[in-house]
């Protein structure tokens, strides 16, 4: 899993720790750390510059002769080729002496006879997007002489963790910083959702139904309907954020589903409201027969093992894995329904392995989200989307409606999680830890801080209800691996074992196998080890009825091949089968003996 440090900073103050403290606070937790990548695309000064004029270059009819305005005392004088190139517009100024991605070193040159000290970037040159048509064009509010990387947030350090299964709940940047937070002793910030701006009159039940046909498929679905939406490209600090993690921004509405679900670790779904026949969606198995083409233009065939989410008519997408093509975010979407869903993760293990298709949401289902987090998670994706909206209104001028969210949601949760409580001995945490200094007292906040609910700080044995999204809380052993590994494993007492050293006497046993091995070696027999597997053919060969002793054998559930379905109750058939293999070698008269 890759981590962006400036986006894990929203979540918990780290601005006293450096990269490298950081690093081998997540190891010591468990969470290793695999690798850090600085980010610093830009070397040097590439600043927000001003074009003064631009007048045609004397020699060449493509190119310009720009003045450009970049905070220094005198203008520098910069040939472009770009079209859209004209006095008045902010632009990215490299100046001479910067690289740019690629090791593109900007020096003072003479382009058709003119002199040109510096470079005007277009997104390509930045690699900020592939648009290399034109120069980018900078909102008018920046100041002339500022960082083009900081606008763009393009500096940045990406830490790549090492995930084990069973820790799902870090599958996403809170459940980072909660287990930073418990071994730091930080506060947690949590992004409110409910600071967001509702309208009362819009109710998501009035424009989306909700079914689950069978509650072992899916086990909750919310749905929240969100109204005058526009497709507009997110904020640079959502796209660098996305791009650092691994991920494409493509435009708010669907950047913004990533985005939250890189942070909660929830995989979310948005469609278009148009594309939902009978404003109604369902949960429910694949018919026999029925297709989709899914959002990577591939036309998938269903099984009666697949789960879908379907409307009235037609199935929308692959339930945990991957959304439909028929009902994707289009360029004039105006009104979604955001999915935020749990899935049965055998099934969406078993779906996503059939088609190959292992994805980021699937990841995640598959090893488990936090059931009772879906609501929050649909209204901090409205919430953003709103927010996110404002912003580009009033940095990029754009003349749009503002998303109304709706009130309500749709929430169908046949049968809510039921919280289970585990009892902590402090004997047993000493006994198994060694740390005799932990008190009841100790192991109750470091429990509470990764969000562990405690009846009786003073109770002797605690009584722990583990919170939500942490599936791997089912036993006592559990939550003294969790007291140890925030207190700190390298408060482990380091004590040598005693041992007696005493002489055993051998068993008769061992005499006897060991004599009677050499005596059988002395007369011309070789020694056989073979597998203790049969199968059922082979007692057939040797005639064994269904009532006979030697027919009792322990069935192999999984075996790696059909003919090693049982455990031997006899070694004749490991001695048939070698000497059956010594012939197909053209070795006779073999004479074996296993014991």
């Amino acid at each position: 899993m890759q981590v962006s440090w400036r986006w894990l900073n929203e979540y918990i103050d780290l601005k006293d720790i450096t990269v490298e403290q950081l690093s081998k606070t997540l190891t010591s937790i468990g969470l290793e750390v695999e690798g850090i990548d600085e980010k610093k695309p830009l070397k040097g000064d590439v600043v927000v510059g001003k074009i003064l004029s631009a007048v045609q270059h004397p020699n060449a009819d493509k190119l310009r002769v720009c003045q450009v305005d970049a905070g220094d005392k005198e203008p520098l004088t910069i040939v472009c080729g770009a079209h859209n190139a004209r006095a008045g517009i902010k632009v990215a100024v490299a100046k001479v002496g910067s690289e740019l991605p690629g090791d593109f070193k900007i020096k003072e040159s003479k382009i058709r006879g003119e002199k040109s000290v510096g470079m005007l970037c277009s997104g390509a040159e930045l690699q900020l997007s592939s648009d290399s048509d034109g120069i980018i064009e900078l909102p008018e509010g920046l100041s002339l002489g500022s960082s083009i990387a900081d606008y763009f947030h393009m500096n940045d350090t990406i830490i790549e963790i090492g995930l084990t299964p069973n820790r799902s709940d870090c599958l996403g940047l809170i459940g980072l910083a909660r287990d930073l937070a418990a071994k730091l002793d930080k506060t947690l910030k949590i992004p409110d959702e409910k600071s967001a701006k509702t309208d009362s009159s819009l109710k998501s039940e009035s424009h989306i139904s909700v079914k689950i046909h069978d509650a072992k498929d899916s086990a909750r679905f919310t749905a929240l309907y969100v109204a005058d939406v526009r497709t507009i490209p997110s904020p640079q600090w959502l796209q660098r954020r996305l791009q650092y993690t691994g991920l494409r921004p493509i435009n708010l509405l669907v950047d913004a589903t990533n985005y939250v679900m890189l942070e909660s670790g929830q995989p979310i779904h948005a469609y278009d409201e148009r594309d939902i026949s009978g404003k109604t969606l369902e949960v429910r198995r694949a018919k026999a027969g029925e297709t989709l083409q899914s959002l990577d233009e591939q036309t998938r065939k269903l099984v009666d093992t697949d789960i879908v989410i379907a409307d009235a008519k037609k199935a929308v997408g692959i339930a945990g894995i991957m959304g439909g093509a028929n009902s994707e975010i289009k360029k004039d979407t105006t009104a979604i329904v955001i999915e935020v869903a749990h899935f049965n993760p055998s099934l969406v293990r078993k779906t996503s392995k059939r088609f190959a298709l292992h994805t980021e949401a699937s990841h995640r289902f598959e090893r488990g989200i936090d059931i009772e987090n879906t609501a929050w998670v649909a209204r901090r994706v409205a919430a953003l989307i709103l927010s996110c909206t404002e912003e580009m209104k009033r940095n990029e001028g754009l003349d749009i409606p503002t998303p109304r969210i709706a009130s309500t949601l749709v929430d169908q949760y046949p049968k809510t999680w039921e919280p289970k409580v585990i009892e902590l001995r402090l004997p047993r945490l000493h006994a198994i830890s060694g740390i005799k200094s932990l008190n009841t007292e100790q192991a109750a906040k470091i429990l509470e801080k990764l969000g562990c609910k405690i009846a009786t700080k003073n109770d002797n044995p605690l009584k722990v209800t583990p919170p939500s999204w942490r599936h791997d809380l089912e036993r006592e052993v559990d939550l003294i691996e969790e007291v140890v590994r925030i207190f700190g494993y390298d408060q482990i007492p380091l004590t040598l074992p005693k041992v007696e050293m005493g002489v055993l006497a051998e068993h008769p046993l061992i005499d006897f196998i060991d004599l009677t091995k050499v005596a059988l070696a002395q007369i011309g027999l070789h020694e056989t080890i073979s597998f203790p597997f049969m199968g059922t053919e082979d007692l057939d060969r040797l005639s064994i009825s269904s009532e006979h002793p030697l027919s009792a054998a322990v069935k192999i559930i999984n075996p790696l091949v059909e003919h090693h379905r049982l455990m031997r109750t006899t070694m004749i058939v490991g001695l048939i089968q070698a000497l059956q293999q010594n012939r197909r070698n053209g070795l006779k008269g073999s004479r074996l003996f296993e014991l």
